[in-house]
C-alpha cells in the first residue's frame, strides 16, 4: 500500500492569511480530512477509505449510537442501586422492628 502525502506548504500563499499553527503532535486529539478537491484527492480518499474498512474501526453514527446506550445503562443502573439499597435498608428494619 502507498500512501501519497500532499505537502500545502509549496502551494501559494494568499496574501494578507496567516496559516494556522501546526501541532507537534496529534496525541489525543481528534482528526478530521476533507477533500479541497484538488487534483489527486480523489485517489486518495478512495486509497484512505479501503484502507480504513481494512482496519477494525466504527464509524461516528455507530459511536454515538453505543455511547448514548452505555449512557442510559449507567443512569438505569444507578436508578436500580438506589432502589435496591432502600429495599434492604427496608428489609433491615423490619427485621430489627
Amino acid at each position: 500500500m502507498i500512501l501519497r502525502v500532499l505537502d500545502p506548504t509549496n502551494e501559494m500563499k494568499a496574501a494578507g492569511v496567516q496559516p494556522a499553527a501546526r501541532p507537534s503532535s496529534l496525541a489525543g486529539a481528534i482528526v478530521g480530512i476533507i477533500s479541497n478537491g484538488k487534483e489527486g484527492t480523489k485517489d486518495y480518499f478512495a486509497q484512505l477509505e479501503r484502507m480504513l474498512r481494512g482496519m477494525d474501526v466504527v464509524q461516528r453514527e455507530e459511536f454515538e449510537a453505543v455511547k448514548e446506550m452505555a449512557a442510559k445503562a449507567r443512569a438505569e443502573n444507578e436508578t436500580l442501586t438506589a432502589r435496591v439499597s432502600a429495599l434492604e435498608a427496608e428489609l433491615a428494619a423490619t427485621k430489627a422492628g
